[in-house]
């Protein structure tokens, strides 16, 4: 099989038909690929989650001042200011690891963010909150901080001195050389396609489901300052253009942690909290399931167990096998010569599994090699209830036995006027091939039938039945070709 490299869009189509369930040989040969590569490729997938090919192996080497121009050139002419979009500039499209990576790209954030303020006055805004204050007779006002615009627009009236918003400066240099009294900016942001924003400290890596937003130490004022919330800071902060002023007004320190109530470990005493936000990647119109895991002995998958989960994700619907009372450990329900499987399901949806009371998987017997399964609802029934037909939709119709005098009986009840008028009638009806038009000459045929029945003195049953009849075109046919036969006799 020729080799050749299979390009990112290849790699996720082949994801996606190993998990419909086709064998790594058959994607091979629609690839033209040896089945080795796909092994590995979905391996990979499986373990980290990604298609693109790992790092090299061997010692991180440092860039070379001409990259490190040629990066910094291209951040300028572009107007890109975050980590990812410079990291998408790097050299050899990140696929050599270099261990002054990071350094670089934090220097050129703040090199662009310092040349952005400078030159564009309007993009930076001001994060504020209520003074400080030592003194026990003053710990009043806002414990919030927020995040002030500079484009502003004033009101013409003034206010009282009591409820008063100030400027947030750094109050040490402990997240980074150079922080202590520089004003602090701030950006709002807004996260779209996304249920919820929740922010995590003590972490710095998401949770299954969730993507980073952001990520930082956590930071507030002084426990015997005014209170103050925790806000997420981030570890390079770009600060306010020329606020370098000492007015020791609204500060900001990083919050440690101390152990006593907290358990530690998991934690340790006396370090920054790591922090970052994260949003549920789940659409807000998707509705929440409720958890309950089902137990199963039957521990392979194959095929037909694959379709069956497929089929429950799509349709929204649930498998009440090993989830209630009577079923709880999930019995096998099929034994043969080769042993004990589960093939014999219930299926509700969700809204209804609420109301499923009980299921249970009966014993083997010698009668089947498949096992009886119940399952019990809960609903409200009235048993004084008298269920009734509409006569407008049913009809009832005798049944007749036929003797050795039938014959002549039928005979002469073919011959009487009224029944000859009614075979008239019907022969000369004009029948539209329509639904319609065959109910009403079913229904014309049957009314005949039933009249030289009760005119021939037949025997008639007490039992009642309810007859459903369905005439096609061959029915059509055979049906003017009995009226042609009653005519003969």
């Amino acid at each position: 099989m020729a080799r050749r490299k299979l390009s990112i869009a290849e790699r996720w189509q082949v994801v996606g038909m190993a998990n419909t369930g086709l064998s790594c040989r058959r994607i091979a040969v629609h690839f033209g690929v040896n089945h080795t590569v796909i092994i590995r490729l979905v391996q990979r997938y499986r373990q980290t989650g990604s298609v693109e090919d790992r790092p090299r192996a061997g010692r991180p080497r440092k860039t070379t001042p001409r990259e490190d121009r040629n990066l910094s050139r291209q951040a300028r002419l572009k107007p890109f200011s975050s980590a990812d979009q410079l990291r998408r500039l790097w050299p050899i499209g990140g696929r050599v690891k270099y261990s002054n990576q990071e350094g670089v790209i934090t220097s050129l954030q703040h090199e662009l963010a310092d040349e952005k303020l400078k030159h564009e006055q309007s993009l930076q805004s001001y994060a504020a909150g209520e003074k400080y204050s030592y003194s026990s007779s003053y710990k009043g006002g806002a414990s919030n901080m927020l995040c002030l615009p500079d484009n502003p627009e004033l009101s013409n009236k003034t206010a009282s001195t009591n409820s008063q918003i100030f400027g947030t400066e750094f109050e040490e240099n402990y997240l980074v050389a150079g922080a202590l009294n520089e004003d602090v900016s701030c950006a709002l942001c807004r996260s779209t396609n996304t249920s919820s924003t929740v922010m995590f400290p003590g972490r710095k890596t998401c949770y299954p489901g969730w993507k980073e937003e952001y990520n930082g130490v956590l930071a507030s004022s002084a426990y015997s300052h005014n209170p103050s919330p925790y806000i997420c800071v981030d570890t390079h902060p770009a600060y306010v253009y020329g606020g370098q002023r000492n007015n020791d007004e609204h500060l900001l320190y990083v919050s440690n942690l101390k152990c006593g109530s907290i358990q530690c470990p998991p934690y340790t005493d006396n370090v920054q909290i790591n922090n970052f936000d994260g949003s549920d990647l789940l659409p807000p119109d998707y509705a929440i399931d409720i958890e309950n895991k089902r137990i199963n002995q039957d521990k392979v998958l194959n095929t037909h167990g694959k379709n069956l989960l497929d089929l429950c994700l799509s349709s929204g619907l649930r498998i009440v096998n090993g989830r209630l009372l009577g079923d709880s450990l999930g019995y096998y329900t099929y034994m043969s010569k080769n042993g004990f499987s589960t093939v014999d399901y219930a299926l509700v949806s969700e809204s209804l599994l609420s109301s499923v009371q009980y299921f249970k998987t009966n014993d083997f017997t010698y009668l089947s090699d498949h096992a009886k399964i119940d399952l019990f609802l809960k609903c409200s029934i009235n048993e004084n209830a008298e269920f009734k037909l509409d006569n407008n939709k049913w009809k009832s119709i005798n049944t007749y036995k036929w003797t050795e005098q039938s014959k002549n009986l039928v005979i002469n009840a073919l011959s009487t006027d009224y029944i000859r008028e009614e075979i008239i009638s019907l022969e000369i009806l004009d029948i539209n091939k329509t639904q319609d038009g065959v109910d009403e000459a079913v229904e014309k045929l049957t009314d005949i039938l039933q009249n030289i029945s009760e005119m021939a003195y037949c025997i008639k049953l007490n039992d009642m039945k309810i007859t459903v009849i369905a005439l096609k075109k061959k029915s059509m046919r055979f049906l003017f070709f009995f009226f042609k036969v009653l005519k003969v006799l």
